[in-house]
């Protein structure tokens, strides 16, 4: 009898599992949101895709002039 009830005090005050604290949580939810918008900030992953711009043909006439090469 006194074996069962000393288990259960010992359940009873023991510690709950580290990711079962609130507070553990948040914090390792924060870093995890600071860590993206670090990402974000220092790399191009927000930034939207942008066709590259088509090269501009070479210039053969200036104000009617024609320019030789």
């Amino acid at each position: 009898m006194r074996v069962g009830r000393l288990e259960n005090i010992v359940a009873r005050n023991a510690r709950p599992p580290w990711y079962l604290n609130k507070v553990i949580r948040a914090f390792i939810i924060l870093a995890m949101v600071i860590i993206c918008f670090v990402l974000l900030a220092l790399t191009d992953l927000g930034k939207p895709k942008v066709d590259p711009k088509q090269p501009k043909p070479p210039v053969t006439h200036v104000d009617g002039v024609l320019l030789r090469r």
